[in-house]
């Protein structure tokens, strides 16, 4: 799949998952209740094409693989260029797809390869409150970083090392709980759980994993 496919293909969904949601929001990868159970009393669409049961489309520079959250009118997407090495947050209209502001989080530092069918924002933006959050694969280590929903960087944070043995990529996403949000890198020997303060980035702890790899995302 190229890379406008995929662009449009996602927005497809985007569209789909928007009906699902209609009274509640979407804030987190798997919905509301973390089990990608949409609210009961919607009635999803069951078919659709380039141009039907399409409200609108917008294209997204770069590509990903992470999945849109929506919160009331607007939708969060994670995305990178590979060409620029820029990872970036898109936030789009829900209404009308024009895009509302698009904050460049980090510039280079792309790993010199992952799995051919990862990319380099593959980890889907979380909220709780009026910040959001977001961790990406870059310079050798999991960064995590905060913004507001006008797309204001509140902090940016090192969560660690990764120096994964096979070369794939990353794709845990955050878990936000109560005030805080969760990091899980699973890799080799050196693996970690962590959680960080939601609004400064103050590390709580620190859990220390086996020896193992994986692309879960934490849940509670």
């Amino acid at each position: 799949m190229n890379a406008l496919t995929t662009k449009l293909a996602l927005l497809f969904w985007t569209t789909i998952t928007l009906s699902l949601v209609a009274v509640e929001d979407w804030p987190v990868w798997r919905g509301p209740n973390r089990n990608a159970i949409a609210p009961s009393g919607q009635t999803p669409l069951a078919e659709w094409s380039s141009d039907k049961n399409v409200i609108w489309k917008t294209e997204v520079p770069g590509r990903g693989h992470a999945s849109p959250i929506v919160v009331g009118n607007r939708i969060f997407l994670s995305t990178a260029e590979d060409d620029q090495q820029v990872q970036s947050v898109v936030c789009i209209n829900r209404e009308t797809g024009s895009v509302m502001w698009k904050t460049d989080l980090f510039n280079g530092g792309f790993p010199r390869r992952i799995h051919e069918n990862n990319t380099h924002a593959s980890a889907t933006v979380s909220t709780a409150g009026n910040r959001l959050f977001v961790n990406y694969y870059n310079n050798d280590s999991i960064q995590l970083a905060a913004l507001d929903f006008d797309g204001t960087v509140l902090w940016k944070k090192k969560t660690g090392s990764f120096f994964p043995k096979f070369p794939f990529g990353y794709g845990s996403s955050t878990c936000v709980f109560k005030d805080l949000v969760i990091v899980l890198s699973d890799y080799n020997d050196e693996g970690y759980l962590a959680a960080y303060r939601q609004n400064d980035g103050t590390e709580v702890w620190r859990t220390k994993r086996g020896y193992t790899s994986s692309f879960a995302t934490p849940i509670i």
